[in-house]
């Protein structure tokens, strides 16, 4: 059996997973040990990167979402190997989970390298289209911050535009050159498995991150 098929296997037989998730439980808190905010990595791959900021922030629950199992596969055996408790990984469409996860829940959601869909016909299937911004903003808590990396230079260009349409929106920070720019989060520096790869081959990462101090209404 191909290596694909046996991490998507597996996937669903690991106790961090959801394969196939289509709504919320009705008693969310309870995946986790503790109730605390959550926060949420969409489109993120292999889920390394959730990892690292679940390892780096235990006051926090974590979720990678994907579509594809065979990738989750490696985050959430991670996960385990680290014994985080603290993060979970769903394997659905990123516009369903959202769109069926408790408003006012999430101190920081980040947006991963997200597919730029160049075509315009595609637009608002991007994850940094204006009506998947209105929903994370609704999903973040008073304080809440939303981040943003890709390496693609034009979704840079049209999400910041798309940003900066959002009602209330501050923008914290701003890179077109992450690993060369010093004094963003932490957490910024952490990399994907993708970025691993694109960061070898010397491309750049370029990094939004906003909030809303007035609250998200």
């Amino acid at each position: 059996m191909r290596k694909k098929n046996v991490r998507k296997e597996g996937f669903a037989a690991l106790h961090n997973t959801h394969p196939g998730w289509v709504k919320q439980p009705d008693h969310l808190e309870l995946l986790f040990p503790a109730q605390q905010p959550y926060v949420l990595e969409l489109g993120c791959g292999k889920g390394y990167f959730t990892v690292q900021h679940a390892a780096l922030h235990p006051e926090w629950n974590h979720f990678g979402v994907d579509i594809k199992a065979d990738r989750l596969y490696m985050g959430a055996q991670e996960a385990l190997d680290q014994s985080l408790a603290n993060v979970r990984f769903v394997q659905t469409d990123v516009e369903l989970f959202v769109h069926n996860f408790p408003a006012g829940s999430c101190a920081r959601i980040w947006v991963t390298f997200p597919d730029p869909y160049p075509a315009e016909s595609y637009a608002k299937r991007r994850l940094t289209h204006r009506r998947f911004l209105e929903t994370y903003r609704n999903l973040l808590l008073p304080g809440g911050q939303l981040h943003f990396k890709t390496d693609n230079p034009s979704l840079f260009q049209w999400s910041e535009n798309e940003f900066g349409l959002l009602p209330g929106v501050r923008f914290l920070h701003r890179s077109e050159d992450v690993h060369a720019t010093p004094g963003l989060p932490f957490e910024v520096y952490l990399l994907t498995a993708y970025e691993q790869r694109w960061h070898r081959e010397g491309r750049k990462t370029l990094y939004l991150a906003v909030d809303f101090p007035n609250g998200t209404c």
